[in-house]
């Protein structure tokens, strides 16, 4: 059986319009194909597992910083702030939760070093939330510590300004 050519005689312009030849059946030879429906998106990776750890000296790794201003979030007294050290795979996702093109936040860090949101914190009184940053500096991962405290001289070297002289 052979296939019926779908292909007019004559120009299409020429054409009376009650004459126009039908369009050919969806998927006909010759016909461009129909777009394929979009591929399924494949559900992220997930994380590789991080072992939990026992830790010889847990004052190296936490501090407890007492509020001068406690206050109550989500129906809890908060009277003091826990900071910790974060593992490799909580700073990892730190950085990956950051939008593309963002800046860092030091509250994203400090966050996840305490368990409270980066809002409760910037909520904290100056004093409050000054000494939780002050506790918190030595236990920032090296890298996200030199983007937040660099070096202020005027040389951006390491170490500080000479003495004036005298």
């Amino acid at each position: 059986m052979s296939e019926p050519n779908h292909r007019p005689d004559r120009p299409l312009e020429l054409y009376p319009e009650a004459e126009m030849p039908a369009l050919p059946p969806e998927g006909a030879p010759g016909e461009a194909p129909a777009p394929a429906a979009p591929a399924p998106v494949a559900p992220p990776a997930s994380r590789p597992e991080a072992a939990v750890l026992d830790f010889l000296d847990p004052a190296a790794i936490r501090t407890d910083i007492p509020l001068d201003y406690p206050f109550r979030h989500e129906g809890r007294e908060v009277r003091s702030i826990t900071v910790r050290r974060l593992t490799t795979a909580e700073v990892g996702a730190v950085i990956e939760a950051i939008p593309e093109g963002a800046n860092y936040d030091l509250y994203d860090f400090v966050a996840a070093m305490s368990g409270l949101p980066a809002p409760v914190l910037r909520g904290l009184i100056d004093d409050d939330g000054a000494e939780v940053l002050a506790k918190a500096r030595p236990f920032l991962p090296r890298a996200v510590a030199a983007i937040f405290y660099s070096p202020t001289s005027g040389s951006g070297g390491r170490s500080p300004s000479p003495p004036p002289a005298a």
